[in-house]
């Protein structure tokens, strides 16, 4: 059980270190007879009884029991290479506080293996959202306590796992719970983090553990920080604000993984073994089974550590505003965020390379991704697809949508929906696809110059389209050459 433990403690830095663990893990353990016994499916997270502090003015629910029926925990199939979302969890649990944490921060990590790739999203915390099954609304790092305190099947990481998939519309499959106590012994474990702080960072009213103020002062530049300080920087907010702390925090997960990867490491890690052992005994518990988790580890072998999508979930994705009972919150915009979830979890499809053929009875549209390019569309083929589009305007241009969709709609395309991309930025079209409609697909793909290699299928959509196609600047010249006014 040893080398499940080492894996899942540096499940929760980042899965995808796991798999130089599993090889030099098993070699260490055939010659250690000094490893303490865990077991790992019942490792403990301290505090999960008593009274609530004084000083935290979060409220729970009423309701003692859900309201709706539970939505059984999505399944993960290791022999289809597919992929696996991980939700991190860590939890604010002060020496004197006895009630379940909060969860102080929420990390979203999430694993392609088929693709080689690998994301992570950190999800706020005053977040708001609806808690499921409850029917109220709070700041989503509540519903971790929320679940432990009223039963929830699964406890507060169950309900945490389907609060987010809500919100981001994918589902989340296992989870790992740690507490801060953990992730400071694990830095000084492996000798401190390196971190390259972009600006002074000055908070005279850092928290103590006893709630009251413990000034903390980093200048900028390069630094090496043991297990508190890398603690505290990821965890101060009052420099700037929930959004720089996720940034942080990502920044700090990063430094770990770059630290275990790095040459010469591992007779730290051996060195250390035990105590590793130790600490993740106390603050680290998961619902990864030990078979996912193995071959999780393996898995690793195929994917790219080096390039890692990373999103923060702020306020361009929302509304930055007070709760009614002056709560600063962040009421997230569906839409926005769905959208950059989308770019950082949708896989690559194949598509036929090249321009459709032309087909009798098409409607030739000239001079649109080149001057000389003539793509001919068959409307009847388009009206048998029936794809239902969403159109967003990725531009500072406005109307850039409704101009476009009015082009579009003339064609025989079927656009249900417009709207803004979560940023105003994109110099290309973008398109994802949920459905099979291939031809609809590939006819969008050559007009707005999209490659086969650049279309992303993500899992299918809650709001019932087929096609998601976001404008970039680029537009403008190909409507320019279509004739489009």
């Amino acid at each position: 059980m040893v080398l499940t433990v080492l894996l899942a403690a540096f499940l929760f830095t980042f899965v995808y270190a796991g798999f130089l663990l599993f090889h030099w893990a098993r070699e260490v353990i055939a010659q250690t007879s000094q490893l303490p016994a865990i077991t790992f499916s019942n490792l403990p997270l301290p505090g999960q009884n008593g009274a609530s502090s004084a000083s935290d003015p979060v409220q729970t629910p009423s309701p003692d029991e859900p309201a709706s029926v539970v939505q059984p925990a999505p399944t993960w199939d290791v022999s289809r290479l597919e992929r696996v979302n991980i939700l991190i969890l860590g939890v604010d649990q002060r020496p004197s506080q006895t009630i379940p944490g909060l969860t102080d921060s929420m990390m979203l990590i999430t694993i392609d293996p088929a693709h080689g790739q690998v994301g992570m999203l950190s999800i706020p915390r005053d977040t708001w959202v609806k808690i499921p099954g409850y029917e109220i609304y709070n700041k989503i790092n509540t519903a971790h306590r929320i679940g432990d305190l009223k039963d929830y099947p699964g406890g507060g990481p169950a309900l945490a796992k389907q609060t987010v998939s809500e919100l981001i519309g994918y589902p989340v499959h296992y989870y790992v719970r740690l507490n801060f106590e953990g992730f400071r012994e694990i830095i000084d474990y492996v000798g401190g983090l390196d971190i390259d702080v972009p600006r002074d960072l000055n908070d005279p009213t850092y928290p103590s553990d006893d709630y009251g103020f413990d000034p903390l002062f980093i200048p900028k530049g390069l630094q090496h920080m043991d297990g508190t300080l890398a603690l505290k920087y990821a965890r101060t907010r009052h420099v700037d604000n929930d959004f720089g702390r996720a940034r942080r925090q990502q920044q700090v997960i990063l430094a770990l993984k770059n630290k275990i990867l790095s040459q010469g490491m591992l007779p730290t890690l051996i060195r250390n073994l035990p105590g590793l052992v130790r600490s993740l005994a106390q603050s680290v518990q998961t619902d990864l089974p030990l078979d996912r988790l193995l071959a999780l580890a393996e898995l690793g072998r195929q994917v790219d550590f080096d390039q890692i999508e990373q999103a923060v979930i702020d306020c361009s994705l929302g509304e930055c505003t007070y709760s009614e009972a002056g709560a600063w919150i962040l009421i997230p915009d569906r839409d926005k965020i769905r959208a950059v979830v989308d770019r950082l979890f949708a896989t690559p499809i194949v598509m036929p390379e090249g321009t459709p053929p032309p087909l009798a009875g098409g409607q030739p549209i000239t001079g649109t991704t080149a001057p000389t390019t003539t793509v001919t569309l068959d409307r009847q083929r388009l009206t048998t697809e029936n794809a239902r589009i969403i159109l967003l305007n990725g531009t500072e241009t406005p109307g850039l949508a409704r101009r476009t969709a009015t082009w579009l709609q003339s064609l025989g395309f079927v656009v249900e929906q417009l709207g803004d991309a979560d940023v105003s930025t994109y110099a290309r079209a973008t398109l994802m696809t949920y459905t099979d409609k291939r031809y609809t697909l590939g006819q969008l793909a050559t007009i707005f110059n999209v490659t086969a290699s650049e279309v992303r299928n993500p899992p299918p959509d809650q709001a019932n389209l087929d096609i998601r196609l976001v404008l970039g600047a680029e537009t403008l010249e190909i409507l320019a050459k279509a004739g489009v006014k």
